[in-house]
């Protein structure tokens, strides 16, 4: 059985600020560019970091609380439960 948790880590030059989403593949075609199926939820995070829900779902971006530079963050994503196939995180 493959885990349904995937760590997202995010490193580079000092940054004050970022917003992530996990989005399926090919959404943004179907629906519209804005309209993209946002899927999954961040379940794990450092206390600097909120959770931000989108299209009525809960807890499925991902965003600073304040603008503390940082150099890397590392976040647990939980996939659905159903196969949604491909993702792609933006």
């Amino acid at each position: 059985m493959l885990s349904t948790f995937f760590p997202v880590t995010i490193r580079g030059p000092e940054f004050n600020a970022f917003m992530l989403q996990v989005r399926k593949i090919g959404s943004d075609e179907r629906r519209g560019f804005d309209q993209a199926v946002r899927v999954g939820e961040f379940v794990d995070f450092p206390n600097t970091l909120k959770a931000v829900t989108c299209d009525k779902n809960e807890k499925n971006a991902i965003t600073n609380k304040n603008y503390v530079p940082k150099s890397g963050i590392t976040i647990k994503w939980k996939a659905p439960n159903e196969d949604i196939g491909d993702i792609h995180i933006v």
